[in-house]
């Protein structure tokens, strides 16, 4: 398995993760605003890492 496959899968894995446990544990109203932000924030960055992880495989 290549490096950037298992990045990939631990990416995938996380978000699984991250959303069925939004489902079994709903929040209120301001912890998910908050929530939503810093996701759209983390996102940002794990986009930013994987263009640079395939800009150096190139």
């Amino acid at each position: 398995m290549s490096k950037l496959s298992w990045v990939s899968a631990m990416m995938f894995g996380a978000a699984v993760g991250s959303a069925i446990t939004m489902v079994v544990d709903p929040v209120d109203d301001k912890r998910r605003k908050k929530l939503h932000k810093n996701v759209g924030v983390m996102a940002k960055t794990v986009t930013g890492v994987l263009d640079a992880v395939m800009d150096m495989k190139r």
